[in-house]
Parts: C-alpha cells; sequence; structure tokens
C-alpha cells in the first residue's frame, strides 16, 4: 500500500530531477555534478518506493538494518562533499589572491 509520505517523497524528487537538468541546460550547474545530483534522486525515489530493498542490501553488507545503512552511507557523503568544498574554497581563495596582487601591480595607487 502506497502512503501519502510516498508519494509525496516521489513527487518531490521528481521535481528536483527536473531543475537539476533545468540547471544543466541553462549552465548552471556542470553536467558531473548533475548527474550526481541525479542519481542520488534516482535513490531517493528507489527507497522510498521500495522500503525492504535497503533491508535487503543492508544484510547484504552485514549491517542490522538498512536504515543504519542509509546513516552510514549519508554520513559518509556529507563528509566527501565538505571535504570537496573545503578543496574548492582554498583554489577559489588562492586565485582571488593571485588576481588582487596582479591587480595591485598593474594598478598602483598613488598618494
Amino acid at each position: 500500500m502506497i502512503m501519502l509520505f510516498q508519494v509525496g517523497v516521489v513527487i518531490a524528487a521528481l521535481l528536483a530531477i527536473s531543475n537539476i537538468y533545468k540547471k544543466i541546460f541553462t549552465k548552471q550547474l556542470d553536467k558531473i555534478s548533475g548527474m550526481f545530483w541525479v542519481l542520488f534522486w534516482l535513490v531517493v525515489i528507489t527507497v522510498t518506493a521500495w522500503p525492504n530493498f535497503t533491508s535487503t542490501l543492508a544484510k547484504f553488507f552485514g549491517i542490522g538494518r538498512g536504515v543504519d545503512l542509509g546513516m552510514y552511507i549519508a554520513i559518509a557523503a556529507l563528509f566527501y562533499l565538505l571535504f570537496k568544498t573545503q578543496v574548492k574554497l582554498e583554489q577559489l581563495n588562492r586565485h582571488i589572491t593571485m588576481l588582487v596582487r596582479k591587480d595591485s601591480v598593474d594598478n598602483p595607487k598613488k598618494k
């Protein structure tokens, strides 16, 4: 029996996927990141539509409950995304520093 929650999550995920495709088309999101998020939302749809699937998958990996498997994967994904964000911020910081230095050499202010 399909619950209202399942229908709501599937609709929200489908809207998110359509928004991702729109952002890829308008070049606001690169294709690799877009495909990552599409895959994420497809997993959300799968887990929501077939909740017993996570329990079966968890047992395959030797984990007691499907919810635990989901939490382990979510925590690992969050740490990965946090690492990726930190690396990108460091790159941007170095790039901005380089641009500011170049601009100050090219356009010195007279006092």
